[in-house]
């Protein structure tokens, strides 16, 4: 078969430059030409949609976790609940080790990183837990959605960052929803 050098998988019967301009996904996901995941996810029309697809499902994955843990909480205690959250969590992660680029840690490193890692994770978590038995899961989701905020403000007086006109509009738009 022929190449089609504005794609990433040999053409036949139609070409990727035949799509309409939305993008017609179906097309290029039933293609018989598809040799690969790879090939389907670096297609020009799926470039552009997967990202965006990724980001909402974080957000309903972010925002369903609030109502998931107030479930949760009517049975078990927030601690366990967390605890299995990192269990989770941690083989997910192990199911993807080998595949990590091997990197060198400095000896001067490991001090920032147990700390990162005890704030965040260990200590966001055991707040949240500890704040949503007290409050309700939209409260708690409006806090969290400032933390942006709140990073940025921190920057400006820690670190000496300037605060651009347009990240505030970013943020007055977000959370006025």
């Amino acid at each position: 078969p022929s190449f089609c050098y504005d794609a990433v998988f040999p053409c036949g019967g139609w070409r990727l430059r035949d799509v309409n301009r939305r993008g017609d996904v179906l097309k290029q996901i039933f293609h018989p030409n598809h040799r690969s995941v790879r090939d389907f996810f670096t297609a020009p029309g799926v470039r552009k949609t997967v990202p965006v697809l990724s980001l909402v499902t974080a957000m309903f994955l972010w925002g369903g976790s609030f109502i998931a843990l107030k479930i949760a909480f009517k049975v078990y205690d927030p601690m366990v609940v967390i605890f299995g959250r990192m269990l989770v969590a941690t083989v997910c992660f192990a199911l993807f080790w080998g595949r990590l680029k091997k990197e060198k840690v400095q000896k001067a490193d490991i001090k920032p990183i147990l700390l990162m890692g005890f704030f965040e994770p260990c200590l966001y978590f055991t707040f949240e837990a500890r704040a949503i038995v007290y409050t309700t899961a939209s409260q708690a989701g409006m806090i969290t959605a400032m933390l942006p905020l709140m990073v940025a403000l921190a920057a400006v007086f820690i670190l000496k960052e300037h605060l651009r006109l347009k990240t505030l509009l970013g943020f007055i738009l977000a959370l006025s929803g």
